[in-house]
């Protein structure tokens, strides 16, 4: 068994409020055309989101102090738990190390030569990233929604902290999405350029001989030294560099990525779509292709190298056809792009499973705990709040890190099947939370999750149920009511519990037990 140290969340996010302060602009008027120089204000206000939209969203930098005091209060990290939590396998982490000025990059999980070398107190200049930490612990993905909800769900990428230490950055760079810069913990200086760099450009400017795409000749137009609760945002495509600066505590930076998704990614996705393997082509080079146009001479006549006007016509008109008809048909493309905007950008080595509903198979083991399932459990019994992992090399099903809170946790009971879960929710005795990181939209006549459809059932409009699963993180017996008279704890033959049974067997929700 390996002890994971966990996460040390003091306060739930639910009973976290956020300061309402008013926000003073120091720029004269609120400036709507794109520019790469930014604006500073104090305090973010809850109303804040539409005006935030209008003048900076993928606009202009903001430079947001205090914007949210609380962080201290809501999320503690400390350098052991970021070593241990690197050390599984699904948690993808990276560690930058300077040496002699150049920049350094190692992927998790760490040997333990380099973990005792950065454990040292001494160790400088050196950070430690871990992507979609939300994915991992529920109170972390509540962030989303406690600071950032009026973004749309489907523009989220995942939520990256930093661990460094005084001297510890990765180095100037750009970002091809947007981002909400948090800091946690410590200070740090941020540096931005008074520039939207190409893909042209950036690449004349990378730093030679270096395994991370980083700049050379930054110029620091802007500079900012943050303290915990500052908020700093950056459009796509912005240079900028952050560094970590002598204090009596580490420093932590909670990065919030936003997809910016381009065209031109979007067309090669739409295209090996349309064209993939259930695609059927319907024609091929036909004599029509190749013979003659009329105007020319006889074909025995030609060169051999010439194309003819009415061969480039023929095949310009077939693959426009080709283009355009899905284009033109709205449920093929209605559908694909909903595919396409909740597929995950990463895939993990495991795939979710309902830890929760027993294993038939394994009658024998009914009423033994599902240990082999890799989850962060707190346990009563262990007063110093470390974490047991029973690491199973031949299970292959990954269920999530799951962390208790005072509000709710992960139900530890099994269940005969997921009616048998729905059936208990609508009782009162639990409630259904999503799986931390799926990725999670819908249309009227479907509900998308990680790239997969799930059409509605019936005729009905699915505005109703759609939004019950997309808008609430934790689903009660009252929310579930919401989307039909005949879903009740009386009913378990409904279109509607059915799909939800559906959902929650491909372990998309779990069970958790309300505490407090």
């Amino acid at each position: 068994k390996v002890v994971l140290t966990a996460l040390i969340l003091s306060n739930a996010i639910s009973s976290t409020a956020l300061s309402l302060r008013k926000v003073f602009i120091k720029s004269n008027s609120a400036r709507h055309s794109l520019s790469p120089i930014a604006d500073e204000l104090h305090g973010w206000d809850s109303n804040f989101g539409q005006v935030f939209i209008d003048n900076y969203w993928q606009k202009r930098p903001l430079l947001v102090r205090q914007a949210f005091p609380n962080i201290t209060d809501v999320i503690k990290l400390t350098k052991a738990s970021c070593c241990v939590i690197s050390n599984h396998p699904d948690v993808e982490t990276r560690i930058y190390t300077k040496v002699h000025g150049k920049t350094e990059k190692v992927y998790g999980p760490f040997d333990e030569d380099l973990i005792d070398k950065i454990s040292n107190p001494l160790m400088k200049n050196w950070t430690m990233l871990i992507q979609e930490v939300d994915r991992h612990i529920p109170q972390v993905a509540d962030l989303w929604q406690s600071y950032f909800s009026f973004i749309p769900r489907w523009r989220r990428d995942d939520i990256m902290i930093s661990y460094s230490t005084e001297g510890g950055g990765i180095g100037a760079h750009v970002d091809n999405y947007d981002v909400f810069l948090l800091q946690g913990s410590g200070s740090r200086e941020w540096a931005i350029e008074h520039s939207y760099l190409t893909d042209k450009e950036e690449k004349m400017r990378e730093l030679r001989n270096s395994d991370t795409r980083l700049l050379r000749d930054f110029s620091c137009d802007q500079r900012w030294t943050m303290a915990a609760g500052d908020l700093l945002y950056l459009p796509p495509r912005i240079p900028h560099r952050g560094v970590t600066l002598a204090s009596h505590e580490d420093c932590t930076t909670i990065s919030f990525g936003f997809r910016a998704p381009n065209y031109k990614t979007m067309l090669t996705a739409f295209w090996e779509e349309v064209t993939g393997p259930s695609y059927v082509d319907p024609s091929r080079l036909f004599h029509s292709d190749i013979d003659s146009d009329g105007k020319t001479a006889p074909l025995f006549d030609r060169s051999a190298g010439l194309i003819t006007q009415s061969v480039i016509e023929s095949m310009e008109s077939k693959l426009e056809k080709m283009v355009s008809d899905p284009l033109r048909d709205s449920s093929v493309f209605n559908r694909w792009l909903c595919k396409h905007l909740t597929a995950p950008l990463r895939y993990s080595r495991w795939t979710t499973k309902p830890f929760f509903i027993e294993n038939k198979i394994n009658d024998d083991k009914k009423s033994e705990k599902q240990d082999s399932d890799f989850s962060l459990c707190l346990n009563d019994d262990e007063e110093d709040g470390d974490y047991v992992d029973d690491d199973d090399d031949e299970e292959e099903d990954f269920s999530p890190l799951f962390l208790q809170s005072p509000y709710r946790m992960a139900t530890t009971e099994l269940f005969d099947s997921a009616e048998d879960v729905l059936t208990k929710v609508l009782a009162g005795e639990f409630t259904l939370r999503r799986c931390e990181g799926v990725r999670m939209a819908y249309s009227t006549q479907a509900f998308y999750a990680d790239g997969e459809e799930f059409p509605f059932p019936g005729t009905r409009d699915g505005a109703v149920l759609g939004s019950v699963l997309c808008d609430h993180n934790v689903i009660d017996r009252q929310l579930l009511c919401t989307v039909d008279e005949h879903i009740t704890s009386h009913s378990r033959s409904s279109a509607e519990l059915r799909f939800l049974a559906g959902l929650v067997r491909s372990g998309y929700f779990y069970p958790v037990k309300i505490i407090n």
